[in-house]
Order: C-alpha cells, then structure tokens, then sequence
C-alpha cells in the first residue's frame, strides 16, 4: 500500500473520530444538561488530532525504515546468492527487482535480476501488511486513549489549542533548520570545491567543462573557469530576457490601465498577476519537460536532425559542455543540424 493511500486512510480514521467525539460531546450536553467546558467540535478535534498525528507519524517513520527492511529480507533470500558482493552493478540489479516487483517496470535489464523479483513481492506484500495493521492497531489505541479522556468537564479547546501551537512550532522550525542546512551545505561545498579548484582559475577561467571521469578529489582547474557562467547568466537573464518582458510588460500595463474596459481588466489583471507570482523556475521546468519534448518531435516531423541538441566537439578536441570563449568571443560547439 502505498503512502499516499495510507495518509488518506489516517484521514479517514481522524473524520471518524472527529464525528464520534463530537457526538459523544453532544449526547454529555443532551442528557445531564450541563454546560460543556469546550463546544463538541472541539471534543471532536481532540480525538481527531490523537488519531491522525500518531498515525502519520508512524507512517512517515515506516516509509522510511520499510525500504531497508525488504531489502534486508531479499538479501536473506537464497536468490541472493548469486548477486555481486558489493559495487554499481548489485544496486542495479536490486533496483530493477524492486521496480518490476512494485510494477513500476514490465521486465528487468540484467537475466540475473530476474530471480529476485518474487522475493521483492513477498517482502513488500509482507511488510506493507505489517506496517497497516501497526498503523490501524496504533491510531485504534491512541483514538481510545483519547475516547476515555472524555468528559463534560474536559478542556478540550485548551487542549486542542495547544497542540496546534505545537505543530505550528515544529513546522516554524522545520523551515528554520532547513535554511541552515542549506546554507551550512553550501558553506561546506563551497570550502571543499576552493580546496581542490583555485578562486583565481575558477573567477577568471575562459572554459567550463567539468570532466565526469576524472578524478573528483584532484579536478583539472583549468576546466573549472566561471566566466562562461557569468556571460551566460547575463545574456539570458539580463539581455535576452529583459529585451522580452520589458515591452510585453509594460505594454499590457498601458493596456490595462488606459485602454481596457473593466470587464477586460477583471479577468486579465487577476490572471497577471497569479502568472507573476510563479517562480521563474517552475516556468523552466515546465519548458524543459513539456515544451522541448515537443519542439523536437516537431523537428523530427520535419525532417531536422538531431534537435535535441547532440554536439560533437570543436576548437581543440577537449569535451566540453557548454561553450568557451576565446579571444574575447564566444564559440559554441558544432551541433548536428545546426550552422558552423
């Protein structure tokens, strides 16, 4: 069963109690009459609450562990036997048993893979069984915790009140340890890249060409300049775009704000700016997945070779990846299907 199917389920575990707390809560009120400490809705978020937030839990925790496990189970497997002690090729075969077994592939690649694929079955029907019933068994005990605690005179808003305060905190938190990771991530490669690259070679070299097969911990810094990076940067991002959204946006504010009527302006004005507050990135994403595929089927039709940009290396025979500059000019490589 997959994560998503369990956090739905969790869901309709915490809407179950939520309607059977708050029902509790009413009947307190219907039949002695007295005034309730908290509103039943608030009897039902509590029992909500004790059922969701621990079976979550435990789902994110399984979702973690659980992979390990079955891995661990296949590997016990006589199956296993045959596979390589260690190394690139025993990930591979595992990883295509595991994905025929999810069916998430028809077949594997390598014949050797082919007898773990049962035991994957097993292990992940057996361990998804296993990790329902804990996930049902662990909401049902925290539900009837929850359930006794119950009472006319229960506090439950207070309660309620504070738990949200607490998940707003770890989740304020969350954001705050992220952001320092990242930044400490960046500080630490940062440090590790200037050990092995100069700042002068990497600030003022005229060829970015990283060579994947070269050894990471002493890199050719010649291959290593920045300023390919830096021009690149500029002329997409401050010539060529600013050449685009400059007369297209300040034309369609003219437009909106002197020419269009309202009807116009109600729906374009709105649509603006939802466009606007989109991430430049997501629009790249999208292009690089969506649009480039389709721009080289189109091609294809057409009869243009290789539009999906397959170069082969000029100047002077070193594999480079973007371009250099030379000179004082920019040279790209020679792609099939395009001008010298």
């Amino acid at each position: 069963m997959s994560i998503a199917l369990l956090f739905l389920l969790a869901l309709g575990f915490g809407l179950a109690g939520w309607l059977a707390a708050r029902a509790k809560a009413w009947s307190f009120r219907s039949s002695s009459g007295a005034r309730l400490a908290a509103l039943p809705s608030y009897h039902g978020w509590y029992l909500a609450l004790w059922i969701f937030l621990p079976m979550v839990s435990f789902i994110a925790l399984w979702g973690a562990i659980a992979p390990d496990l079955i891995t661990q189970a296949v590997l016990s497997d006589p199956a296993a036997a045959q596979l390589p002690a260690f190394g690139l090729q025993r990930q591979t075969m595992l990883a295509e048993a595991r994905a025929v077994a999810q069916g998430d592939a028809a077949a594997v690649f390598n014949p050797q893979a082919a007898a773990l694929v049962e035991p994957y079955r097993a292990a992940i029907a057996r361990y998804n069984t296993l990790g329902l019933a804990v996930a049902i068994l662990l909401a049902f005990a925290t539900g009837l915790y929850a359930w006794l605690k119950l009472k006319p005179d229960f506090t439950a808003r207070t309660r309620v009140e504070r738990a949200m305060m607490g998940i707003l905190v770890v989740a304020s938190l969350v954001a705050i340890l992220t952001t320092l990771g990242i930044f400490a991530s960046l500080v630490f490669e940062t440090v590790r890249f200037f050990g092995m690259v100069g700042p002068l070679d990497f600030l003022f070299g005229l060829f970015w060409g990283p060579d994947p097969m070269s050894n990471p911990e002493t890199p050719d810094a010649s291959r290593y300049g920045a300023v390919p990076l830096f021009w690149g940067t500029i002329y997409i991002g401050a010539i060529i775009a600013m050449i685009v959204a400059i007369p297209l946006g300040l034309m369609s504010a003219i437009y909106l704000t002197q020419y269009a009527p309202a009807r116009v302006r109600t729906w374009i004005k709105p649509a603006l700016e939802i466009l606007a507050g989109v991430p430049t990135v997501v629009y790249g994403y999208f292009a690089a997945l969506t649009v480039a595929p389709a721009i080289r089927d189109i091609c294809e039709e057409f009869g243009i070779s290789s539009p999906n940009g397959a170069c082969s290396r000029i100047g002077d025979g070193r594999d480079d990846h973007t371009f250099r500059i030379l000179n004082g000019r920019r040279q790209y490589r020679r792609c099939a299907g395009s001008h010298a």
